[in-house]
């Protein structure tokens, strides 16, 4: 199997048979913004035509939406090239679920050459955005583990209110829900924070706590009282990120459109 490729702007493909990345279902839960990326791209068309690639308009956004919600500004790396290949099936089984454990997601960030500190550092991205129902509630809500019952580890008070806002039974159910209630729109510590309260819509984000470094990191994080270590650590872990598996030279393309179509 080919496996899922790193940052090569293939999530912007489009397939008509709905097999590509952006059809999985990690990212058709959570992913919008697509026409951002579109609408940048065809400035940059209209300037320097052909010339910067929709790998790297994603990674730049990345950093400028994180600036914009009073997040830390860093430098990224350019020069990427967009990949022509996108597969849901390698999505799917490359990607971490949202409902995975501790060793899981140490495992699927071991294989892309990240750390178990760019794991918990990533995770803190959720500070800020939304998640639908359907990708939440099933596991934390009404059949953890499959045994039709609520995740025994979510705060007790806090499950309510999720009830409140997602439908028993609804596989579809596309209500989206603040990931960060007490700050949805700035990057700070609160997910951290809501983490060792008990209070993350996800499993993988309760999971940071079933391990000693992850969790102590969270713990460390809860407590600051600057982000400046935690904005230093943030950087460093996109910037890792950003050179995965990338295409640079006479591999890949520059493609005019970014969400043009694979078959």
């Amino acid at each position: 199997m080919r496996g899922l490729q790193g940052c090569d702007g293939s999530i912007m493909l489009k397939s008509r048979s709905k097999k590509g990345e952006r059809d999985a279902k990690p990212m058709s839960y959570s992913l919008r913004g697509f026409h951002e990326v579109e609408r940048i791209k065809a400035k940059l068309e209209d300037e320097c035509p052909l010339t910067v690639s929709c790998a790297d308009i994603i990674i730049m956004a990345a950093r400028d939406a994180v600036y914009l919600t009073n997040g830390p500004r860093f430098p990224v790396e350019t020069g990427r090239r967009d990949g022509k290949v996108s597969s849901c099936v390698d999505a799917e089984n490359d990607l971490a679920p949202p409902n995975a454990n501790i060793v899981d997601l140490k495992t699927y960030f071991s294989v892309k050459n990240l750390s178990w500190k760019d794991l918990v550092v990533l995770s803190g991205s959720h500070t800020i955005g939304r998640a639908q129902c359907n990708a939440f509630a099933p596991d934390r809500l009404y059949n953890n583990s499959g045994k039709g019952v609520q995740d025994p580890t979510l705060d007790k008070a806090y499950a309510p209110e999720l009830r409140e806002r997602c439908e028993p039974g609804n596989e579809k159910d596309e209500t989206r829900v603040d990931m960060d209630p007490k700050s949805p729109y700035e990057f700070d510590l609160s997910y951290y924070r809501d983490v060792l309260s008990n209070r993350t819509l996800f499993v993988s984000d309760q999971a940071l706590l079933d391990d000693k470094l992850t969790r102590d990191y969270v713990a460390r994080m809860a407590a600051a009282e600057s982000t400046e270590e935690y904005f230093h650590d943030y950087a460093a872990a996109m910037i890792n990120m950003g050179r995965m598996e990338v295409l640079t030279g006479d591999n890949g393309e520059i493609r005019k459109i970014c969400s043009a179509y694979v078959d």
